[in-house]
């Protein structure tokens, strides 16, 4: 994934971007769910579902910028973990 990837698939709505920051988050805080994404290198959609009461339509749609966010989220880049929480309002 590159960059202009990334800029092509990310979510134009500021709802929707704070929806998929709020799941990457999730995923990060959550070690099963971190743990399942990582062993099959794709995002738990049931688990999400399920207990969180997400659209799997939405993640789906959104999946690539997901993904994005949890490398940025589990990664040592600083700046932009701080720009991220700064979206979220932390």
């Amino acid at each position: 994934m590159t960059i202009e990837d990334l800029i092509e698939c990310s979510p134009k709505h500021r709802d929707t971007i704070i929806l998929c920051l709020k799941v990457a988050n999730i995923i990060i805080e959550n070690e099963s769910l971190y743990q399942s994404f990582r062993e099959r290198k794709i995002l738990p959609y049931k688990e999400l579902t399920e207990h969180f009461n997400l659209c799997r339509r939405t993640l789906e749609k959104n999946r690539k910028f997901i993904i994005a966010m949890v490398f940025i989220l589990k990664s040592d880049l600083e700046v932009l973990k701080k720009y991220i929480y700064d979206t979220l309002g932390r």
